[in-house]
């Protein structure tokens, strides 16, 4: 009898503290909690609104400890890190020097195991690699999409592999050197993490590469690469945290456009004070003319016939500003991809006429430009920022050629077609047929009621629910997405 009365009494505690949590704003992770109360009581989980994820940069980068942090910042943390341990980190600092080329810059940041400091090279080829932390194809429910946010189970053998613990850790997001495909897929890697609960004072990224600050005599930096792990691992779902507002899916857009006057089922309500869509491609893709926009087909897809692959439809989704991702950072034509100073960025948005006052969705051509938006948004600027993470790809997949002299992969009368005149501006077909890109993968159904078929399997990953939908596709969810001894 005393034992099933202290039961109903922890019962009623945890129920009582989990309602506690859920009035917080910016609650810690919450490593106490036991497993059986996060399945009896999802309330633990705390479920961030677009508004809570936004933070405001220090006007001196040189004053950040998370969000984007400069070469002096990251050399004194890993010099001292014992005494210049950020608040809230009990854990380690994890240093992961992001390289797509598999071509080292020969310099990184030293590993001191006896102070809890790892640094990892970590190579990643987003041709090769099809599901892995920066990326993976898989299926909303409506369409699969390449190179979209990537499972749990994924993110999960991702922390394993570097022993990283997501609720104590810092974890230092870095270029090796500088390039266009390193910065990008450093900055697509700080989404994923953010998207998959990580508090922003767990994650950080380095303004500019590694080889660069070395260049610059501003980090101290070794020619030896360590391969030592430290095996502590903890699981994105041990967060008890829900970030997946990050995302944006086809369903929310159509749903905006529409003034919410749509019968799809689990859209994103839309805030009173509107939605803001922002392209981050060039000009020339935002008003399209000869096509001149997507010239290569997704990852692992191939053109039926022609000579240059081009998607269905060029132009840019209804009343979208356009805002170049590059103009963001100093000088990418010289491979210069620091990030302008919280000024800068501040008068580029507000001549962009994007004042924060709405929330914004971010796209591009597949979600890999437009992370840079998200972040200066979300972590610079402190403006409420989301990703429409298939961008243009999957839009302009969702076409039907009423002439029938082109390509179409959804039946005409379907809720889902973009190519509409109160969906999509400058609306540009591709001339010949032979030149569209042919995807191999099908819809899954022109009159799907949801496109929320990802977001709902990561949600029951972060619940410890098991799902009947997993959300993956094309092989499952394979790979850690990295290599510890930088293979």
């Amino acid at each position: 009898m005393k034992a099933k009365n202290l039961f109903f009494i922890f019962t009623r505690l945890l129920i009582a503290v989990s309602i506690g949590l859920v009035g917080c704003k910016n609650p810690p992770n919450y490593d106490f909690t036991p497993s059986f109360a996060k399945l009896a009581f999802p309330l633990f989980i705390k479920v961030n609104s677009a508004e809570e994820l936004a933070s405001v940069s220090a006007d001196d980068y040189n004053e950040n400890r998370f969000g984007l942090i400069t070469a002096r910042t990251l050399d004194n943390l890993s010099t001292n890190w014992q005494t210049q341990k950020p608040n809230g980190i009990t854990g380690k600092l994890i240093v992961l020097q992001i390289d797509t080329g598999n071509s080292p810059g020969g310099r990184y940041i030293p590993s001191s195991p006896e102070k809890d400091v790892y640094s990892y090279y970590v190579t990643y080829n987003s041709v090769t690699e099809t599901s892995t932390a920066f990326g993976q194809s898989r299926s909303n429910g409506v369409i699969e999409t390449e190179s979209i946010v990537p499972e749990g189970k994924i993110i999960d053998s991702f922390l394993s592999t570097y022993g990283i613990n997501p609720t104590r850790d810092l974890i230092v997001i870095a270029a090796d050197s500088s390039s266009q495909n390193n910065f990008l897929s450093s900055i697509r890697l700080v989404y994923a993490l953010r998207y998959w609960g990580l508090d922003k004072r767990n994650v950080a990224l380095l303004n500019g590469s590694v080889k660069q600050a070395n260049d610059n005599g501003e980090i101290f930096t070794t020619i030896s690469r360590n391969t030592t792990v430290k095996q502590e691992f903890s699981s994105v779902r041990n967060t008890y945290t829900d970030n997946t507002i990050l995302q944006a899916t086809i369903g929310d857009l159509i749903h905006i456009l529409q003034n919410g006057s749509t019968s799809f089922e689990k859209v994103t309500p839309i805030p009173a004070n509107g939605i803001q869509f922002v392209d981050a491609r060039s000009n020339a893709e935002y008003s399209p003319s000869n096509q001149n926009g997507i010239t290569t087909p997704p990852v692992g897809r191939t053109c039926v016939a022609g000579t240059g692959c081009k998607v269905p439809m060029e132009g840019r989704i209804k009343n979208a500003i356009n805002l170049e991702w590059s103009t963001l950072l100093i000088d990418p034509t010289n491979n210069d991809y620091r990030f302008k100073s919280k000024s800068a960025i501040q008068s580029l948005f507000s001549n962009s006429g994007i004042t924060g006052s709405k929330q914004l969705i971010a796209y591009c051509d597949r979600g890999i430009r437009s992370a840079t938006i998200l972040f200066a948004a979300n972590s610079i600027v402190g403006f409420a920022a989301r990703l429409y993470d298939a961008s243009w790809i999957e839009w302009s997949a969702l076409t039907f050629d009423e002439s029938a002299a082109g390509w179409s992969n959804l039946i005409g009368s379907s809720p889902w077609r973009t190519d509409r005149t109160s969906r999509t501006d400058s609306i540009t077909r591709t001339a010949t047929a032979n030149n569209i890109v042919r995807y191999t993968f099908q819809t899954s159904t022109s009159f799907s009621t949801t496109s929320n078929r990802v977001i709902d399997a990561d949600k029951d990953y972060i619940r410890g629910v098991s799902s009947s939908s997993s959300g993956g596709s094309g092989g499952g969810a394979t790979g850690g997405g990295g290599n510890a001894c930088g293979g």
